[in-house]
């Protein structure tokens, strides 16, 4: 069973800030002063939402988070392997779900709607691209190459 009163410490690291500066500057550019700050800012708010996706499954699958964080090459969250490996690929499936959800329900925000729909796209995409480090990658591994090792049960010696 999940543990319902889990808490997750969250960081932005130094290079985080950077990050969250470049995104409300191009918001800006984009959109204006006082959309693009919003917008800007509701980018990093997916990024968040995108990894609380993750947390949340993997604490459904009683699976512990470590630790949430931002730096600047993006969000990322610090968990242990599932006890099973389809349990391994739902966690990883469910950030890029959750900002395909993000890009549907933007489209209904005015003024920034499209331009923050766009990006929560964008998130989806790049992290379905299976590179080390991405959920795609995550996915694609666990599928046809997964480390058993990971997934044994231990069982306690008997005394």
């Amino acid at each position: 069973m999940a543990r319902t009163n889990a808490r997750i410490p969250f960081t932005v690291h130094r290079s985080g800030w950077l990050l969250i500066a470049i995104v409300v500057a191009l918001a800006i550019k984009d959109l204006g002063f006082l959309d693009g700050v919003v917008a800007g800012l509701l980018v990093i708010a997916s990024l968040l939402v995108h990894e609380l996706a993750h947390a949340t499954a993997a604490l459904l699958f009683d699976v512990p988070v470590h630790r949430i964080g931002i730096k600047f090459v993006g969000a990322y969250i610090h968990r242990k392997h599932a006890r099973r490996p389809v349990h391994d690929v739902i966690i990883a499936a469910c950030g890029p779900l959750s900002s395909l959800l993000l890009t549907g329900a933007c489209f209904f925000l005015p003024n920034i709607g499209v331009w923050l729909a766009e990006w929560n796209f964008g998130i989806a995409l790049l992290n379905l691209i299976p590179f080390p480090g991405t959920d795609g990658y995550r996915i694609l591994k666990t599928l046809f190459r997964p480390n058993m090792a990971i997934y044994q049960q231990k069982l306690p010696d008997a005394a």
